[in-house]
């Protein structure tokens, strides 16, 4: 387990901005540390700290309220995990997910109350990392990372301290097949920019059709809606292509998918 544990008001970034300089990291930047403490398990990014994650994830912090759920799942694909996170999924179907998983690690989303045993997590909502998880004596516990001035960095046990505060729970189930670029040609239409978040419409079926060749694994639907599976595959293709990863299909990224044609 990698021993770093980064708090979201340390004086090295709590200033940085998320998303703007009215909103910063200090105060909105659990999820972006949620999403670090799993990544850090990974020898690529073990001595990232919140000055490298910062710039990709401000994409999906909100004003005044933090990281967008959606924004973690991606996130955590982005750099490398498998994700499973269904927001209607019961606690028996996430320890279950959490046991077969060959990892034990994910990111937690607590509420506003408190543990059965008064445990505060936090006063509005708050992002906590989890980097390990056992099972004893039918009782789970979650070796938690805080990034949030409580520090409740240690093990502890759902039944006696999260019971009825945890949201969301997103599960990295394990790592992701490495995406390399394709060695063959495209036959098909390269979309005109731009597509971003919420585009629809036949360019983006065109869009969704090209990413679907370039990486069969990402398994699309081709339904002409740039949803979040859809922007986390271009995001993907960009870091592959060298490009800046900020999830928006222009010039740049039709530049690189012309480049396939023959």
């Amino acid at each position: 387990m990698n021993k770093n544990i980064y708090r979201q008001t340390d004086s090295r970034w709590k200033n940085l901005p998320y998303p703007t300089k009215a909103y910063l990291f200090g105060g909105n930047g659990c999820g972006a540390c949620s999403v670090l403490h799993c990544i850090i398990e990974l020898p690529e990014y073990a001595n990232w700290t919140p000055k490298e994650i910062q710039p990709y994830m401000k994409q999906f912090a909100t004003k005044g309220h933090g990281t967008l759920w959606a924004g973690i799942k991606t996130a955590l694909e982005h750099y490398g995990y498998t994700v499973r996170w269904n927001q209607s999924d019961s606690m028996s179907t996430i320890f279950k997910t959490i046991e077969k998983a060959p990892i034990k690690r994910g990111v937690i989303l607590f509420g506003s109350t408190h543990g059965p045993d008064g445990t505060i997590w936090t006063g509005s909502g708050h992002y906590i990392s989890f980097v390990d998880y056992k099972v004893e004596n039918g009782k789970h516990y979650f070796y938690l990372k805080d990034s949030g001035d409580r520090k409740h960095d240690k093990w502890w046990c759902y039944e006696k301290s999260m019971k009825g505060d945890v949201r969301q729970v997103f599960i990295c189930t394990g790592l992701k097949e490495t995406v390399k670029k394709p060695v063959s040609t495209y036959s098909g239409a390269i979309p005109a920019p731009t597509i971003k978040l919420g585009s629809s419409g036949s360019n983006v079926k065109k869009l969704q059709k090209f990413l679907n060749w370039y990486y069969p694994g990402w398994k699309l639907a081709v339904d002409g809606k740039a949803g979040n599976a859809t922007i986390s595959a271009l995001i993907e293709f960009q870091s592959v292509e060298g490009l800046d990863p900020d999830g928006v299909y222009g010039k740049k990224s039709q530049a690189k998918a012309k480049a396939y044609c023959p």
